[in-house]
């Protein structure tokens, strides 16, 4: 589960942090041009999560116009699109990652500033129950 830094040119999971946090900006700029919101889609079971990369490895990320085209995408996508509907209504929230057990992969949720409880919006979408446990944060 989560999003692969296979790519030779993804050399750091900061540099990775840094791209979501931008994702997080343009989905910000599409909510306030009147794209929806995803949290209640989530909840009611209209977005799915799975897991979307080449086959390189290469991170691919989708704003809400690609999550709500393909109906539904990966930690990244939806942790990004929640932590800016959370940000625009006021309960400022950020991205964090963490490093998984399994080599190469990274698992992305959402941390509220306040209270610093965390959302995992992929776990709401149906990512597996059973997934491995979170070894290192990466970046807050």
């Amino acid at each position: 589960m989560g999003v692969r830094l296979a790519d030779r040119r993804l050399r750091t999971a900061q540099q990775v942090i840094d791209d979501i946090y931008e994702l997080q900006l343009e989905d910000m700029r599409q909510l306030q041009a009147g794209v929806p919101p995803i949290s209640e889609a989530l909840h009611m079971g209209r977005l799915k999560y799975f897991r979307h990369y080449p086959r390189t490895g290469d991170l691919e990320l989708f704003d809400l116009h690609r999550i709500w085209e393909h109906r539904g995408g990966q930690c990244a996508d939806f942790a990004a699109a929640v932590a800016a509907e959370r940000t625009l209504a006021g309960k400022p929230s950020h991205v964090v990652a963490y490093k998984s057990s399994q080599e190469g992969v990274i698992h992305v949720v959402v941390e509220d500033d306040a209270t610093g409880s965390w959302i995992d919006p992929s776990r709401t979408a149906g990512m597996a129950r059973s997934s491995v446990p979170f070894l290192q944060r990466v970046q807050s």
